[in-house]
């Protein structure tokens, strides 16, 4: 089961790595989704995260070799969460990428009904934090 999670993600573009001569990542272009036409760049990202992804990928080839996955990167931006995302027709992977919110473990392998109680609940803990800060402006200094 892939749960609401994966249910409610939708495309938001294209990212394309981009390797050296040696085979190592050197960067990405990411390009954004357009409804049909031309995707249209957006970013061309180095750095430590873009090495975090690409270490996370390299792990899961070696490590998730005996189906055949489309790669995606799930990025839930209201939690502070990122994961790459391998998806085949009956199974779907989740590989929170660092730093992993408090509950998750950076680099370990879960199942997607695994993973969206615990953003669930860091959720609803941002919700209740900005209604008590509503509630007493003074909360927030």
């Amino acid at each position: 089961r892939r749960g609401a999670l994966l249910d409610s993600a939708r495309l938001t573009g294209w990212r394309y790595l981009i390797l050296n001569a040696a085979d190592r990542l050197v960067a990405s272009a990411d390009f954004a989704d357009r409804g049909g036409a031309v995707p249209k760049f957006s970013a061309l990202a180095t750095g430590t995260a873009l090495q975090v992804f690409g270490d996370t990928l390299l792990r899961a080839s070696e490590e998730f070799n005996d189906t055949e996955y489309e790669v995606r990167l799930l990025d839930v931006p209201q939690v502070f969460f990122s994961a790459l995302w391998l998806h085949a027709e009956h199974r779907d992977v989740l590989i929170p990428l660092a730093p992993a919110p408090r509950g998750l473990e950076s680099g370990k392998p879960y199942r997607a009904i695994d993973v969206q109680p615990v953003l669930q609940a860091i959720a609803m803990r941002r919700q209740d934090e900005t209604e008590e800060t509503e509630a007493d402006p003074k909360a927030a200094i």
